[in-house]
């Protein structure tokens, strides 16, 4: 390789303005720079962001990507007799290949002392707790509505993202937003890390992920770095003796034997910044630091319940990440696209969902942060009212979503429960997949206002933000 085959002073050009082989190596070191699966690699890009507003000290949001389309019109249902017969009638008898749950079944959630208007999946006992002591909240039929709609124009003035009822497309869009049908080129949360600024994360950049590499945490000008659940820190295809781990392991050392100058230390200073964050995490990550969260997690094995272990120890020990004052977590679980076997597999995810972020919850109270942590709920989108063949649901668009901390404006429900009626005013379909009537910039943004950013950082950190009257649904405490 020689100076002719990669320049570092390309890298504000687009890859088709490169050869391949300029374009192929320029993706390298971004893949690089953008964290690995496993490992750590700190943003180069961070140091541009404004500074955060840190006022109101530490605070920290933690999503919970519900992957394969959750289906919400079970994790909430109507409780009333008029209101649950209608659902009854929709969903149909389980006997029957339906998917209605028994009235007896669901649990209460009483507001006061008024008789309670809805009830949560049978499975959900810990977050009816956490319900019940004002520290949750569900907001209802959210999506990736771009503009105020009806369901006689929504297709005519572009309301709707592309792609609408696609797994890959809707993930991405939940993640990072369409502004007038074009998909961002970051996440949301990784914009509101852009205007949080680089300081806030302390000596790790604001936007962690315990789950892979998710557009949500991608910025503009900030990364991320990606965590294990379980286990030790390891730089990710650097390790394994696969025919893909060898060819990147040799991809690497071509690169380093380049007499590039500029490269060279590009590289050298990733990898001394790898070594810095690893020497720092390490321990934390292995729980040689950690002692007030065991109790909370007793018991629980799950991979959602070990991911948001490993948060909860990153919270408890962020004095050694120098204190941040904001952070960003990434945890998610998959196997929610129910077509078939609905209410058995569904039972078990909400099992495991209500158990560990009720652990979580208790690990933040032993921690003393209960009101500086918010966990919430993002799904590529919930399901059809209506049963499918196969005991399952299809893929539909706005669904349910939960709030959690002891910031929520908690045990008070927000947004606009949808009319359930199959073909009705709701329905963009005769299955039962119901029009948004709250749009994902707005849940965003609430959660956003709450993190500190000002009117401005919120509509660059939600494009469409501006398109809704209401900025700030309610749901969070200032």
């Amino acid at each position: 390789m020689n100076n002719d085959d990669f320049d570092l002073t390309l890298s504000a050009l687009p890859d088709e303005a490169l050869n391949p082989k300029q374009a192929a190596r320029r993706r390298w070191l971004q893949s690089m720079a953008a964290l690995s699966a496993s490992g750590l690699i700190p943003s180069l890009a961070m140091t541009n962001a404004m500074a955060a507003q840190t006022s109101n000290g530490y605070r920290a949001l933690v999503c919970v990507f519900l992957f394969g389309g959750n289906d919400s019109n079970n994790m909430i249902v109507p409780i009333t007799t008029t209101a649950y017969n209608a659902y009854a009638a929709a969903r149909a008898a389980q006997a029957s290949g339906g998917l209605a749950l028994t009235q007896a079944s669901l649990l209460p959630l009483p507001v006061g002392g008024n008789a309670p208007l809805y009830g949560f999946h049978p499975a959900m006992t810990g977050l009816q707790g956490l319900w019940n002591s004002g520290k949750l909240a569900p907001l209802f039929n959210v999506g990736t509505l771009i503009k105020p709609a009806t369901k006689a124009n929504y297709q005519t003035i572009g309301a709707a993202p592309t792609n609408l009822f696609s797994h890959q497309d809707q993930q991405v869009q939940m993640q990072g937003i369409r502004l007038n049908g074009v998909l961002a080129p970051s996440g949301w949360g990784g914009r509101m890390a852009d205007k949080l600024g680089a300081a806030s994360g302390g000596l790790a950049p604001v936007g962690i992920s315990i789950s892979g590499n998710p557009m949500y945490l991608t910025g503009d000008i900030s990364s991320y770095v990606t965590l294990p659940s379980t286990g030790s820190l390891v730089i990710n295809g650097l390790s394994d003796t696969s025919a893909a781990g060898i060819a990147r392991k040799n991809a690497l050392l071509q690169l380093m034997q380049s007499n590039d100058a500029v490269m060279i230390s590009t590289l050298g200073g990733i990898q001394n910044s790898t070594v810095s964050l690893t020497n720092t995490l390490g321990p934390v990550l292995s729980g040689a630091t950690s002692s007030n969260i065991t109790t909370a997690f007793t018991g629980l094995t799950s991979s959602l319940s070990n991911q948001l272990k490993q948060v909860a120890k990153l919270i408890e020990n962020r004095a050694q990440l120098g204190n941040p004052s904001r952070q960003i977590f990434f945890v998610s679980l998959g196997g929610f696209d129910t077509h078939t076997n609905q209410i058995a597999t569904q039972n078990n995810l909400l099992t495991d969902v209500s158990a560990s972020l009720t652990a979580f919850y208790n690990a933040t109270v032993a921690l003393g942060v209960p009101d500086k942590v918010t966990s919430f709920t993002l799904s590529d989108f919930t399901r059809t009212f209506k049963p499918a063949s196969g005991a399952g649901s299809d893929h539909a668009w706005g669904g349910h979503h939960l709030i959690i901390g002891d910031a929520v404006n908690g045990q008070a429900t927000y947004g606009t429960f949808p009319n359930q009626t199959i073909g009705g005013p709701d329905d963009v379909s005769t299955e039962g997949r119901w029009l948004p009537s709250t749009a994902l910039d707005q849940y965003g943004a609430t959660l956003g206002k709450w993190m500190g950013l000002d009117a401005t950082e919120l509509a660059a950190a939600f494009p469409n933000l501006n398109n809704f009257s209401v900025k700030d649904v309610g749901f969070m405490k200032p």
